[in-house]
């Protein structure tokens, strides 16, 4: 007679999320006591549960035995905690999305965060370039480290000095009567108002050509002067269109 297939599916979590099925065939018997069904479902699930408990095993050994260079043998120390002061524009939870350094939490079980000295330093160039993204140019990162060498942990401190932040205080275009301020203005970064990010340069002056290419001036040439004033920037456009380009016949053959 014909074959059923029974599934049991899986899943844990320990360093991936992971899903598997098996597929179990037996040979269907209608006189098979329901105890019997009982037991062989019984032991697919203490299986299954023996091998998700030497997985979890291996990587809880696996992640308490990592030596780092910082420290020679010893084990790393876990993070208890980050503290983050100074920080006026933007959030303590907002910097430590930028940080690679973990604090720990009730829901980190099997890996506890581990503290390493060159990740944290690589965390402090990551928010003072995330401050830098936003018109700080003069933002600077105090660290100090606690250390509780009985239970092998740490408290790290971060001290932010923000600094001035420069934004742009005015937007000009010149050159051309083609296209209105305003609608030259439409998709730009770089507007009046905006924190000053002198990388969204080049991103604005192709946003600008877009706009001409797609009115047939494939030649346009645009430039820009950026002047600064303590914490404002003027940034002016000069816009040279030349000719359009006409589509004088289309040939099918």
């Amino acid at each position: 007679g014909a074959v059923p297939e029974r599934r049991v599916v899986f899943l844990f979590s320990c360093s991936h999320a992971r899903a598997m099925t098996f597929i179990v065939r037996r040979r269907y018997m209608p006189g098979a006591s329901l105890s019997n069904d009982m037991r062989f479902n019984a032991g697919i699930r203490a299986a299954l549960v023996a091998w998700f408990a030497a997985v979890c095993l291996g990587v809880i050994l696996g992640a308490s035995s990592v030596p780092a260079a910082d420290f020679g043998d010893v084990k790393l120390p876990t993070v208890k905690r980050i503290e983050i002061s100074g920080n006026r524009s933007f959030s303590g939870s907002t910097l430590k999305k930028r940080m690679s350094t973990k604090e720990s939490r009730f829901y980190r079980i099997f890996r506890q965060p581990k503290y390493r000295r060159d990740f944290l330093r690589r965390d402090v160039e990551s928010i003072i370039a995330f401050y830098r993204t936003n018109g700080f140019f003069e933002t600077k990162v105090a660290t100090s480290v606690e250390a509780n060498e009985k239970s092998n942990w740490v408290a790290i401190r971060l001290t932010v000095s923000e600094g001035p932040q420069v934004t742009v205080r005015s937007l000009r275009f010149g050159g051309q009567n083609l296209i209105g301020a305003q609608d030259l203005a439409k998709g730009l970064k770089l507007v009046e108002g905006a924190p000053y990010n002198p990388n969204l340069l080049a991103t604005d002056r192709y946003t600008l050509l877009s706009k001409f290419f797609d009115r047939g001036y494939l030649g346009a040439q645009i430039g820009r002067d950026v002047h600064t004033d303590s914490t404002t920037v003027d940034i002016d456009w000069t816009i040279a269109p030349g000719d359009p380009l006409h589509i004088r016949d289309t040939r099918v053959t």
